[in-house]
């Protein structure tokens, strides 16, 4: 079979349904499980930075701040410099929120931070 033809294997967000989507540690499971491509997002910092976290504003059901808090709504990352955002941890789902029913698998890796593009 022509190696064209056969469909290619993406990582959403790295492979987020194994770890904390958008960090370095789901792209490095996505090449290591084979995926052919990684798919990632990206916003701005507040001072210009590139930054992987797929949205705007930063998910109470997956951001905790640098106390282990779960944050709050309304923390837009264009308003946050790049070394606040490298304050908050990633590494978890909140196991209350409706989002962690549908990511089960995803391995917990407390510590893990927002990265940059250019990581």
């Amino acid at each position: 079979m022509n190696p064209r033809s056969m469909p290619e294997i993406h990582g959403h967000r790295g492979a987020r349904g194994l770890f904390p989507e958008n960090s370095l540690i789901a792209i490095r499971g996505g090449i290591e499980a084979g995926c052919d491509a990684i798919e990632v997002d990206i916003c701005v910092s507040a001072d210009d930075q590139l930054v992987i976290i797929h949205d705007p504003v930063l998910s109470p059901a997956l951001v905790r701040d640098d106390n282990g808090r779960w944050i709050d709504t309304g923390i837009n990352v264009r308003d946050c410099s790049l070394a606040r955002l490298k304050t908050f941890d990633i590494g978890r789902i909140d196991p209350a929120s409706d989002y962690a029913k549908l990511n089960r698998s995803q391995e917990p890796k407390d510590g893990t931070r927002i990265p940059t593009l250019q990581e």
